[in-house]
C-alpha cells in the first residue's frame, strides 16, 4: 500500500496545547467555574502524575467547564472557542508542517493527524486551513451529569490502539511519524521514519534513549 504519514497536532502542527486552551477559555468565560476549578486543582493535579489516570484529570476540568450547558450550549461554546483560537495572535500553525503535509499528499501518501486533543477541536481548526482533506483521529467526549467528560483519551499507547482499529499497519512498507512529545514514543515505534518536531530537551533525551540515532530532529516555524 502507499506510504502513510502520521502527524501529532499540538505543538507539532500548531504551537499550542489545544485541549488546555479550550479548558482555560471556557473557565474564564464564567468566574464561578474558574474559581471552582482553582479550588479542586490540588486534587485534580494528582491524576496528572500518571499517564494512565491523566484522562480523569482532564475530565474533571472539562466537566467543570461545561456543567449545566445544553447540547446546543456546548456546541456554541465549541464554535466560539475555535473562532477565538484560530484568530488569536498567540496561536500559530507551523508553515513547515503544512509544507510537509502537502509534500506527502503530492507523493500520494495517506496522511492522518492523530491527536490527544478532542477530534472536534482538530477538525474545527483544520477546516480554517487551506490543506487537502485529512483523516483525523483524536480524543472523544461524552455527556455526564449535565457536562462533558473524556470518553477516550487519544494519548500515548492509545494512539496506536485507535490506529489499529482504522487500518492494518503491517500492510504499509513506509510509515512516517511526526511528533514533538515523548508521549508519542509508542506511536513513533511503529514508524519507519521518525521525526521529532521542536522537542524540549527533556523529550529529546527520551526520544534518543528510545530510538538512539534512528530519529531526526526538525525545527519548524
Amino acid at each position: 500500500m502507499n506510504p502513510i504519514a502520521l502527524f501529532d497536532f499540538d505543538k507539532t502542527i500548531i504551537n499550542k496545547d489545544t485541549g488546555l486552551s479550550f479548558i482555560l477559555y471556557a473557565l474564564k468565560k464564567n468566574l464561578l467555574r474558574y474559581f471552582f476549578a482553582l479550588l479542586i486543582t490540588p486534587i485534580s493535579l494528582l491524576f496528572f502524575l500518571s499517564n494512565k489516570t491523566r484522562f480523569i484529570g482532564n475530565s474533571i476540568y472539562l466537566w467543570v467547564a461545561t456543567a449545566g450547558l445544553s447540547i446546543s450550549g456546548v456546541q456554541e461554546l465549541r464554535t466560539s472557542f475555535i473562532n477565538h483560537y484560530v484568530n488569536s495572535p498567540e496561536v500559530m500553525i507551523y508553515k513547515d508542517a503544512l509544507i510537509k503535509i502537502e509534500e506527502h499528499f503530492e507523493q500520494g501518501h495517506q496522511v492522518i493527524i492523530i491527536s490527544g486533543a478532542s477530534t472536534w477541536m482538530v477538525e474545527g481548526i483544520i477546516k480554517t486551513i487551506d490543506v487537502p482533506k485529512l483523516q483525523i483521529l483524536g480524543s472523544d467526549e461524552q455527556r455526564f451529569f449535565g457536562g462533558m467528560i473524556s470518553r477516550f483519551h487519544c494519548f500515548e499507547q492509545n494512539k496506536v490502539k485507535i490506529l489499529d482499529q482504522l487500518l492494518n499497519i503491517n500492510n504499509y512498507s513506509q510509515i512516517f511519524g511526526y511528533s514533538d512529545s515523548s508521549a508519542d514514543i509508542p506511536l513513533l515505534s511503529i514508524c519507519h521514519n521518525k521525526y521529532v518536531v521542536n522537542p524540549s530537551q527533556r523529550s529529546l533525551i527520551k526520544f534518543k534513549k528510545a530510538f538512539k540515532t534512528d530519529v531526526k530532529v526538525l525545527n519548524w516555524v
